[in-house]
């Protein structure tokens, strides 16, 4: 063990997720030559590619993360098994950026299909709830709120009151409630605001992927026998 590297086994995790998904991988590098092929000359189709090793990574170890709760259901967990979601946590953070990153890209140029603008929603939402720590303006500017938002924190606790969120206080901040999905996959709450109602909504990293690939590389229908 003393020979091995961390960089080593850092090539060897995502070794072994390409293995444990090889269609996915397809799928990834054909959504990466389509979605990266809109901008010529330009290094989006390698990024895309980083997203889907990112994903095909974070597949494996939510897959690994739901066998361990279920087995420790019945116990109080284990360090091993917490280090483990708090580093997925990490990697699902760093899929959304990226992700977000590549379609911003196009929808800055006009050149993203309207058949993305929903998925590109979320992502945008999820991205500033996560890497600006506050709430997402709406799509239209215009219609920004100016008054103060009262909010709850989530999950309640006895003798917990409600508290304003003000969108125009250079202090203003939001921490994202989270959690694991059943099937081990990290999942946000994304709050959605315009000038007359907001909606939230729990987003999970893994249904985001499968949306982002049946946008930009469908699975082809089965063939009949």
């Amino acid at each position: 063990m003393a020979n091995i590297t961390a960089g080593q086994l850092i090539v060897g995790a995502f070794n072994l997720a390409r293995s444990q998904y090889p269609e996915l991988n397809k799928r990834w590098i054909n959504a990466s030559y389509r979605m990266g092929g809109i901008i010529r000359d330009a290094a989006l189709t390698f990024v895309l590619q980083q997203a889907g090793e990112l994903d095909l990574l974070c597949r494996s170890i939510e897959q690994e993360t739901q066998r361990s709760i279920k087995s420790q259901q019945s116990t109080s967990g284990s360090e091993g098994t917490d280090l483990q979601i708090n580093y997925l946590e990490l990697l699902s953070s760093q899929w959304v950026s990226v992700t977000y990153a590549a379609h911003f890209a196009l929808h800055s140029r006009k050149l993203l299909p309207t058949v993305a603008d929903n998925f590109f929603d979320q992502i945008r939402i999820l991205r500033v709830q996560l890497e600006k720590h506050e709430i997402a303006d709406p799509k239209d500017r215009k219609q920004r709120r100016q008054v103060p938002i009262e909010m709850t924190r989530m999950p309640e606790k006895d003798g917990d009151r409600p508290f304003l969120y003000d969108p125009r206080s250079a202090t203003r901040s939001h921490i994202t409630p989270r959690g694991l999905s059943q099937r081990g996959s990290y999942a946000w709450l994304l709050i959605k605001i315009d000038k007359n109602k907001q909606e939230n909504i729990w987003v999970e990293r893994q249904d985001l992927a499968n949306q982002m690939l049946s946008i930009w590389s469908p699975p082809l229908p089965q063939q009949r026998i």
